[in-house]
Protein backbone atom coordinates (compact mmCIF):
# COMPACT_ATOMS: atom_id res chain seq x y z
CA UNK A 1 0.00 0.00 0.00
CA UNK A 2 1.65 3.25 -0.67
CA UNK A 3 -1.11 6.13 0.66
CA UNK A 4 -4.59 6.28 1.27
CA UNK A 5 -7.10 6.53 -1.24
CA UNK A 6 -7.97 9.78 -2.26
CA UNK A 7 -11.70 9.87 -2.94
CA UNK A 8 -12.90 7.64 -0.18
CA UNK A 9 -11.61 9.17 3.17
CA UNK A 10 -13.13 6.51 4.94
CA UNK A 11 -11.70 3.68 3.43
CA UNK A 12 -8.55 5.60 4.01
CA UNK A 13 -8.99 5.56 7.52
CA UNK A 14 -9.99 2.07 7.45
CA UNK A 15 -6.34 1.44 5.86
CA UNK A 16 -4.05 3.29 8.36
CA UNK A 17 -5.98 1.90 11.25
CA UNK A 18 -5.43 -1.89 10.04
CA UNK A 19 -1.86 -0.76 9.57
CA UNK A 20 -1.36 0.71 12.29
CA UNK A 21 -2.59 -2.10 14.20
CA UNK A 22 -0.35 -4.45 12.19
CA UNK A 23 2.54 -2.51 13.21
CA UNK A 24 1.85 -2.43 17.00
CA UNK A 25 0.92 -6.08 16.67
CA UNK A 26 4.71 -6.60 15.41
CA UNK A 27 6.31 -4.46 18.16
CA UNK A 28 4.51 -5.90 21.16
CA UNK A 29 5.75 -9.59 19.35
CA UNK A 30 9.15 -8.24 19.23
CA UNK A 31 9.36 -6.43 22.66
CA UNK A 32 8.27 -9.55 24.18
CA UNK A 33 10.60 -12.43 22.52
CA UNK A 34 13.33 -14.10 24.08
CA UNK A 35 15.47 -13.51 21.40
CA UNK A 36 15.02 -9.53 21.85
CA UNK A 37 15.66 -10.32 26.25
CA UNK A 38 19.03 -12.15 24.92
CA UNK A 39 19.85 -9.49 22.52
CA UNK A 40 19.11 -6.92 25.65
CA UNK A 41 21.33 -8.22 27.68
CA UNK A 42 24.18 -8.76 25.05
CA UNK A 43 23.78 -5.04 24.34
CA UNK A 44 23.78 -4.00 28.33
CA UNK A 45 27.10 -6.02 28.29
CA UNK A 46 28.76 -3.64 25.70
CA UNK A 47 28.03 -5.47 22.32
CA UNK A 48 27.79 -3.01 19.92
CA UNK A 49 25.56 -4.59 17.52
CA UNK A 50 23.25 -5.95 19.95
CA UNK A 51 23.14 -2.36 21.28
CA UNK A 52 22.14 -0.80 17.47
CA UNK A 53 19.37 -3.18 17.59
CA UNK A 54 17.95 -2.17 21.00
CA UNK A 55 18.06 1.13 19.93
CA UNK A 56 16.26 0.58 16.90
CA UNK A 57 13.92 -1.33 18.42
CA UNK A 58 13.84 1.78 20.91
CA UNK A 59 12.97 4.25 18.16
CA UNK A 60 10.31 2.01 16.66
CA UNK A 61 8.42 2.65 20.27
CA UNK A 62 8.91 6.25 19.88
CA UNK A 63 7.40 6.74 16.68
CA UNK A 64 4.74 4.65 16.95
CA UNK A 65 2.36 7.25 19.35
CA UNK A 66 3.28 9.50 16.61
CA UNK A 67 1.60 7.19 13.94
CA UNK A 68 -1.25 6.62 16.22
CA UNK A 69 -2.06 10.17 17.79
CA UNK A 70 -2.12 10.79 13.75
CA UNK A 71 -4.71 7.65 13.16
CA UNK A 72 -6.86 8.80 16.15
CA UNK A 73 -6.84 12.71 14.95
CA UNK A 74 -8.13 11.29 11.32
CA UNK A 75 -10.47 9.44 13.30
CA UNK A 76 -12.01 12.23 15.18
CA UNK A 77 -12.20 14.03 12.06
CA UNK A 78 -14.07 11.71 9.99
CA UNK A 79 -16.79 10.95 13.39
CA UNK A 80 -16.92 14.94 13.35
CA UNK A 81 -17.40 15.64 9.65
CA UNK A 82 -14.61 18.04 10.09
CA UNK A 83 -12.86 17.79 6.68
CA UNK A 84 -9.81 20.20 7.51
CA UNK A 85 -8.93 17.88 10.20
CA UNK A 86 -8.93 14.75 7.92
CA UNK A 87 -7.40 16.90 4.90
CA UNK A 88 -4.79 17.52 7.13
CA UNK A 89 -4.73 14.08 8.60
CA UNK A 90 -4.24 12.61 5.09
CA UNK A 91 -1.73 15.17 4.03
CA UNK A 92 1.79 14.86 3.29
CA UNK A 93 2.97 16.28 6.49
CA UNK A 94 0.18 14.39 8.89
CA UNK A 95 3.57 13.44 11.11
CA UNK A 96 5.98 14.92 12.41
CA UNK A 97 8.97 13.21 13.26
CA UNK A 98 11.17 14.10 16.60
CA UNK A 99 13.99 15.12 14.08
CA UNK A 100 11.04 17.86 12.62
CA UNK A 101 10.84 16.32 9.08
CA UNK A 102 7.20 15.64 8.41
CA UNK A 103 5.31 12.82 6.50
CA UNK A 104 2.29 11.12 4.99
CA UNK A 105 0.77 9.06 7.77
CA UNK A 106 0.42 6.14 5.20
CA UNK A 107 4.26 6.36 4.38
CA UNK A 108 5.28 6.84 7.89
CA UNK A 109 3.32 3.52 8.74
CA UNK A 110 4.99 1.50 6.36
CA UNK A 111 8.33 2.82 6.51
CA UNK A 112 7.63 2.01 10.50
CA UNK A 113 6.79 -1.44 9.81
CA UNK A 114 9.58 -2.23 7.68
CA UNK A 115 11.86 -0.82 9.96
CA UNK A 116 10.65 -2.76 12.82
CA UNK A 117 11.04 -5.99 10.36
CA UNK A 118 14.36 -5.57 10.09
CA UNK A 119 15.25 -4.89 13.61
CA UNK A 120 13.07 -8.02 14.09
CA UNK A 121 15.66 -10.16 11.40
CA UNK A 122 18.30 -8.38 12.73
CA UNK A 123 17.71 -9.79 16.60
CA UNK A 124 16.52 -12.94 15.22
CA UNK A 125 19.99 -13.43 13.31
CA UNK A 126 21.80 -12.44 16.50
CA UNK A 127 20.09 -14.85 18.81
CA UNK A 128 19.96 -17.78 16.38
CA UNK A 129 23.70 -17.28 15.55
CA UNK A 130 24.24 -17.18 19.93
CA UNK A 131 22.06 -20.30 19.73
CA UNK A 132 24.45 -22.13 17.00
CA UNK A 133 27.12 -21.28 18.50
CA UNK A 134 26.39 -22.68 21.83
CA UNK A 135 25.15 -25.72 20.16
CA UNK A 136 28.96 -25.99 18.09
CA UNK A 137 30.64 -25.98 21.22
CA UNK A 138 28.67 -28.22 23.26
CA UNK A 139 29.42 -30.59 20.35
CA UNK A 140 32.58 -30.04 20.41
CA UNK A 141 32.90 -30.48 24.15
CA UNK A 142 31.37 -33.78 23.97
CA UNK A 143 33.58 -34.95 21.64
CA UNK A 144 36.52 -33.75 22.98
CA UNK A 145 35.20 -35.74 26.50
CA UNK A 146 34.99 -38.92 24.30
CA UNK A 147 38.42 -38.35 23.11
CA UNK A 148 39.85 -37.71 26.43
CA UNK A 149 37.76 -41.16 27.66
CA UNK A 150 39.54 -43.23 25.40
CA UNK A 151 42.84 -40.98 25.82
CA UNK A 152 42.95 -42.36 29.23
CA UNK A 153 42.40 -46.20 28.25
CA UNK A 154 45.81 -45.63 26.29
CA UNK A 155 47.44 -44.12 28.85
CA UNK A 156 47.87 -40.75 26.95
CA UNK A 157 45.16 -38.64 29.29
CA UNK A 158 48.10 -36.08 29.75
CA UNK A 159 49.71 -35.91 26.47
CA UNK A 160 50.03 -32.46 25.12
CA UNK A 161 47.64 -33.01 22.10
CA UNK A 162 44.93 -33.47 24.87
CA UNK A 163 45.57 -29.80 26.65
CA UNK A 164 46.16 -28.35 23.66
CA UNK A 165 42.41 -29.47 22.51
CA UNK A 166 41.60 -28.02 26.50
CA UNK A 167 42.96 -24.50 25.51
CA UNK A 168 41.19 -24.33 22.28
CA UNK A 169 38.26 -25.29 23.89
CA UNK A 170 38.89 -22.51 26.73
CA UNK A 171 39.32 -19.99 24.17
CA UNK A 172 36.45 -20.19 22.20
CA UNK A 173 34.43 -20.54 25.09
CA UNK A 174 35.68 -16.78 26.39
CA UNK A 175 34.98 -15.90 22.30
CA UNK A 176 31.68 -16.94 22.51
CA UNK A 177 31.18 -15.52 26.15
CA UNK A 178 32.37 -12.11 25.15
CA UNK A 179 30.54 -11.70 21.68
CA UNK A 180 28.06 -15.00 21.01
CA UNK A 181 26.25 -12.82 18.51
CA UNK A 182 29.45 -13.20 16.03
CA UNK A 183 29.94 -16.97 14.32
CA UNK A 184 32.35 -18.49 16.49
CA UNK A 185 35.78 -19.81 15.24
CA UNK A 186 35.86 -23.30 15.97
CA UNK A 187 38.90 -23.94 13.79
CA UNK A 188 41.50 -23.88 16.43
CA UNK A 189 39.19 -26.61 18.62
CA UNK A 190 38.53 -28.71 15.13
CA UNK A 191 42.88 -28.71 14.38
CA UNK A 192 43.50 -29.96 18.24
CA UNK A 193 40.70 -32.30 18.32
CA UNK A 194 41.66 -33.67 14.81
CA UNK A 195 45.55 -34.33 16.73
CA UNK A 196 44.31 -35.72 19.92
CA UNK A 197 42.03 -38.01 17.60
CA UNK A 198 44.80 -39.05 15.37
CA UNK A 199 47.57 -39.56 18.07
CA UNK A 200 44.63 -42.03 20.34
CA UNK A 201 43.76 -44.10 16.99
CA UNK A 202 47.25 -44.70 16.71
CA UNK A 203 47.53 -46.06 20.82
CA UNK A 204 44.31 -47.67 20.12
CA UNK A 205 45.06 -49.49 16.93
CA UNK A 206 48.80 -50.30 18.76
CA UNK A 207 46.48 -52.14 22.01
CA UNK A 208 44.68 -53.77 19.33
CA UNK A 209 47.53 -55.22 17.25
CA UNK A 210 50.14 -55.77 20.05
CA UNK A 211 48.97 -59.24 20.86
CA UNK A 212 49.77 -60.73 17.44
CA UNK A 213 52.94 -58.15 16.97
CA UNK A 214 54.36 -59.29 20.22
CA UNK A 215 53.68 -63.14 18.77
CA UNK A 216 55.13 -62.36 15.86
CA UNK A 217 58.67 -61.02 17.50
CA UNK A 218 58.95 -63.90 19.63
CA UNK A 219 58.49 -65.96 16.45
CA UNK A 220 61.25 -63.74 14.87
CA UNK A 221 63.63 -64.41 18.18
CA UNK A 222 63.51 -68.07 17.59
CA UNK A 223 64.02 -67.78 13.89
CA UNK A 224 67.47 -65.63 15.14
CA UNK A 225 68.45 -68.26 17.84
CA UNK A 226 67.69 -70.93 15.78
CA UNK A 227 70.24 -69.20 12.72
CA UNK A 228 72.73 -68.59 15.50
CA UNK A 229 73.03 -72.15 16.25
CA UNK A 230 72.78 -73.14 12.87
CA UNK A 231 75.83 -70.88 12.12
CA UNK A 232 77.74 -71.84 14.79
CA UNK A 233 77.19 -75.69 13.97
CA UNK A 234 78.23 -74.84 10.48
CA UNK A 235 81.01 -73.06 11.46
CA UNK A 236 82.30 -76.91 13.26
CA UNK A 237 81.16 -78.66 10.83
CA UNK A 238 82.90 -76.76 8.09
CA UNK A 239 86.19 -76.93 9.85
CA UNK A 240 86.08 -80.69 10.28
CA UNK A 241 84.12 -82.00 7.38
CA UNK A 242 86.70 -79.17 4.68
CA UNK A 243 90.27 -78.41 4.20
CA UNK A 244 91.13 -74.48 4.31
CA UNK A 245 87.73 -73.64 4.44
CA UNK A 246 87.04 -70.47 2.91
CA UNK A 247 84.27 -67.66 3.74
CA UNK A 248 83.44 -68.63 7.36
CA UNK A 249 82.09 -66.05 9.37
CA UNK A 250 82.27 -66.40 13.67
CA UNK A 251 78.61 -67.23 14.95
CA UNK A 252 77.00 -63.97 15.89
CA UNK A 253 78.01 -62.86 19.30
CA UNK A 254 75.98 -61.22 22.25
CA UNK A 255 76.50 -57.92 21.26
CA UNK A 256 73.97 -55.22 21.67
CA UNK A 257 71.22 -54.81 23.69
CA UNK A 258 69.90 -58.53 24.97
CA UNK A 259 66.53 -59.34 22.40
CA UNK A 260 64.57 -61.41 24.43
CA UNK A 261 64.99 -59.67 27.78
CA UNK A 262 64.42 -56.80 26.12
CA UNK A 263 61.25 -58.06 24.37
CA UNK A 264 59.58 -59.44 28.14
CA UNK A 265 59.83 -55.61 29.27
CA UNK A 266 57.78 -54.30 26.10
CA UNK A 267 55.41 -57.37 27.30
CA UNK A 268 55.54 -56.36 30.88
CA UNK A 269 54.70 -52.05 29.48
CA UNK A 270 51.69 -53.98 27.79
CA UNK A 271 50.58 -55.67 30.52
CA UNK A 272 50.86 -52.50 32.71
CA UNK A 273 48.90 -50.85 29.90
CA UNK A 274 51.56 -48.77 28.95
CA UNK A 275 50.57 -48.69 24.99
CA UNK A 276 52.55 -45.61 23.92
CA UNK A 277 56.06 -46.90 25.24
CA UNK A 278 55.47 -50.53 24.64
CA UNK A 279 54.93 -49.18 21.08
CA UNK A 280 57.95 -47.42 21.07
CA UNK A 281 59.65 -49.81 22.54
CA UNK A 282 58.86 -52.85 20.31
CA UNK A 283 59.62 -50.40 17.21
CA UNK A 284 63.16 -50.31 18.01
CA UNK A 285 63.23 -54.02 18.89
CA UNK A 286 62.16 -54.69 15.50
CA UNK A 287 65.03 -52.84 14.18
CA UNK A 288 67.14 -54.24 16.24
CA UNK A 289 66.18 -57.70 15.79
CA UNK A 290 66.02 -57.12 11.69
CA UNK A 291 69.54 -56.37 11.91
CA UNK A 292 70.26 -59.25 14.03
CA UNK A 293 68.22 -61.46 11.66
CA UNK A 294 69.90 -60.59 8.67
CA UNK A 295 73.54 -61.03 10.09
CA UNK A 296 72.49 -64.07 11.47
CA UNK A 297 71.11 -65.32 8.25
CA UNK A 298 74.54 -64.19 6.68
CA UNK A 299 76.62 -66.06 8.90
CA UNK A 300 74.69 -69.40 8.66
CA UNK A 301 74.82 -69.45 4.55
CA UNK A 302 78.41 -68.50 4.57
CA UNK A 303 79.21 -71.27 6.91
CA UNK A 304 77.11 -73.46 5.68
CA UNK A 305 78.27 -72.92 2.05
CA UNK A 306 82.05 -75.28 2.03
CA UNK A 307 80.05 -78.27 3.06
CA UNK A 308 76.98 -77.53 0.25
CA UNK A 309 79.43 -77.05 -2.10
CA UNK A 310 81.10 -80.13 -0.92
CA UNK A 311 77.58 -81.54 -1.59
CA UNK A 312 77.21 -80.53 -4.70
CA UNK A 313 80.34 -82.06 -6.14
CA UNK A 314 79.26 -85.66 -4.56
CA UNK A 315 76.07 -84.81 -7.22
CA UNK A 316 77.82 -83.76 -10.03
CA UNK A 317 80.05 -86.67 -9.73
CA UNK A 318 77.13 -89.67 -9.57
CA UNK A 319 75.82 -87.87 -12.19
CA UNK A 320 78.88 -87.52 -14.41
CA UNK A 321 79.08 -91.79 -13.48
CA UNK A 322 75.52 -92.20 -14.26
CA UNK A 323 76.09 -90.95 -17.42
CA UNK A 324 79.37 -92.55 -18.58
CA UNK A 325 77.66 -95.78 -17.86
CA UNK A 326 74.70 -94.64 -19.80
CA UNK A 327 77.22 -94.19 -22.61
CA UNK A 328 78.53 -97.50 -22.18
CA UNK A 329 81.88 -96.56 -20.80
CA UNK A 330 81.70 -98.52 -17.62
CA UNK A 331 84.85 -100.69 -18.98
CA UNK A 332 86.59 -97.62 -19.71
CA UNK A 333 89.41 -98.02 -16.80
CA UNK A 334 90.61 -94.28 -17.12
CA UNK A 335 86.93 -93.06 -15.90
CA UNK A 336 87.33 -95.63 -13.43
CA UNK A 337 90.06 -94.05 -11.98
CA UNK A 338 89.51 -90.62 -12.18
CA UNK A 339 85.84 -91.90 -10.73
CA UNK A 340 87.60 -93.30 -8.08
CA UNK A 341 90.37 -90.37 -7.16
CA UNK A 342 87.70 -87.73 -7.34
CA UNK A 343 85.28 -90.04 -4.95
CA UNK A 344 88.07 -90.17 -2.56
CA UNK A 345 89.05 -86.95 -2.36
CA UNK A 346 85.36 -86.07 -1.56
CA UNK A 347 84.57 -88.78 0.74
CA UNK A 348 87.43 -88.18 2.67
CA UNK A 349 87.47 -85.79 5.35
CA UNK A 350 89.04 -82.71 6.00
CA UNK A 351 87.80 -82.56 2.01
CA UNK A 352 89.88 -80.10 0.00
CA UNK A 353 87.64 -78.74 -2.49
Amino acid sequence: MNGPSPTRPDLAAKEVDTLLADVAAALFTLDSSGDLLFVRTQADAGNAAAKAAIDAVAGAWERYPLAKAAVDDLTAGLAAHDHDAVSRALGPAAVTAADGTTHGLAPFLHGLQRDIEKVGADVARMAETARRAVSQLDAARTKAEELRVRAAAVGAGDDPELHALDAALEAATSAIAADPTTPPDLARVQTAAAAVRKRVEGLEGARTGMPAELAAAAAQLDEIDRLVASGADALEVARVKIAAPAGLLNPLGAGGRPLRPWLEQIRQQVDAGAWDAAASALAQWKREAQARLAEATRVAQANAAPVARRNELRGLLDAYRAKGLAFGRDEDGRLERMHAAAKLALYTAPCAL
